[in-house]
């Protein structure tokens, strides 16, 4: 095949304005040149199917779902949004169930795993899922959760969204095994909701609650009062840090200089011939010696009156009532504490040691004062 001389100047030309320059030496090479220039602009042009690449896209790379956590602990997942996250899981259709089920046993942590290996491997979704829920799933009845709704009432740290978190939370799961009308359940959410607000809240919204018919139109106009009278002042408690400082005695020194003192103190009553005695012993002797002093002058003055009597003479007038309360008195201001460490008990008729006021039998006459007689003397 040979080109004309025209087909030769308009191949040249169509070159030109492509800016293609041909490799060729000869005819042949030309015609080789050729073919393979349009077989490479025919696979530029053609543009793949976009389809066709999400189909194989998707069944060449499968990634395995992820399933929250669930242990029975606060730190972790509640097990009614874990349910609720499987059971989506589940209905969506995207994964086999062999794969869901590989995840779900993932998930489980501490004792929810051991029940799953104590039930084996040959356990289905539907067998665990049962199991779980009969441990860790709702017990209480519908009437007590109708109870708790109805006797619910916002909190003064409760905001208005935990609020009705709360009451949707109790009336879902007091009415999810009872078939009632959204628009009957709607309305006692809505009711519900405005009566048990706190009272300050209530009296702002009481317009909005005759007005606004939904529950969650009325939970917006809620959250704006509340927003604009300052929210909900959270109970903080502030820990007052004493402030450090490097001169803070040390205890350690402080005993040891105290044994230090004390050391002295003994060594120099030892040195000045006075002996030293234990603090409790002290004590005993401070307690014992105004007794011991009061005994002795009732001694004393016992021995005087029988040397009296044996002689004849008359006693000597020395106002004995008086001498009587003057001594008493003494022994009462000298006497710190009563003796209540001695081993006997004390009389508070005599004073005596070993007996007791009621059964004391010790005559007391020379104490009394001496009574007038009628004829004007003394008895």
């Amino acid at each position: 095949m040979e080109f004309t001389d025209n087909e030769k100047d308009s191949i040249l030309a169509a070159f030109e304005e492509m800016n293609i320059k041909p490799k060729c030496d000869d005819p042949n090479t030309f015609k080789q040149w050729l073919n393979d220039f349009v077989v490479q602009q025919q696979q530029k042009d053609v543009k793949p199917d976009l389809k066709d690449l999400q189909t194989a896209g998707t069944t060449n790379v499968t990634l395995p779902p992820k399933v929250s956590t669930f242990s029975g602990e606060d730190k972790d997942t509640a097990f009614d949004l874990w349910l609720y996250e499987v059971n989506c899981l589940r209905k969506s259709g995207m994964y086999r169930e062999g794969l869901v089920t590989i995840q779900v046993r993932k998930s489980l942590k501490g004792h929810p795993a051991r029940v799953a290996m104590r039930m084996g491997d040959q356990a289905t979704l539907d067998e665990l899922l049962e199991t779980l829920t009969s441990l860790y799933g709702n017990v209480q009845t519908s009437e007590h959760l109708l109870a708790a709704f109805y006797n619910a009432s916002q909190g003064e740290t409760e905001t208005v969204v935990e609020w009705s978190h709360r009451l949707e939370d109790l009336l879902t799961k007091a009415t999810e095994n009872q078939k009632k009308d959204p628009r009957e359940t709607e309305q006692m959410l809505r009711s519900k909701f405005w009566a048990s607000l706190r009272p300050s809240l209530r009296d702002k919204s009481r317009h909005k609650f005759d007005t606004v018919p939904t529950f969650d139109k009325l939970r917006i106009e809620l959250r704006q009062i509340e927003m604009e009278s300052g929210g909900v002042a959270k109970k903080t408690t502030n820990k007052v840090q004493q402030p450090k400082t490097d001169d803070q005695p040390d205890p350690i020194k402080i005993l040891t200089q105290q044994v230090v003192n004390l050391t002295q103190q003994v060594q120099n009553l030892a040195a000045g011939g006075i002996p030293a005695v234990p603090p409790q012993q002290h004590s005993q002797q401070q307690q014992q010696r105004p007794q011991q002093q009061y005994h002795n002058q009732q001694q004393q003055q016992n021995s005087n009156r029988g040397q009296n009597r044996s002689s004849g003479a008359r006693p000597k007038q020395n106002n004995g009532p008086q001498q009587f309360h003057n001594t008493y008195n003494q022994y009462n201001n000298t006497r710190s504490t009563p003796a209540y460490d001695s081993q006997e008990p004390e009389c508070w008729r005599c004073g005596q040691l070993g007996h007791l006021a009621v059964g004391c039998r010790v005559r007391t006459d020379h104490l009394n004062p001496r009574r007038p007689t009628s004829t004007g003397g003394q008895q």
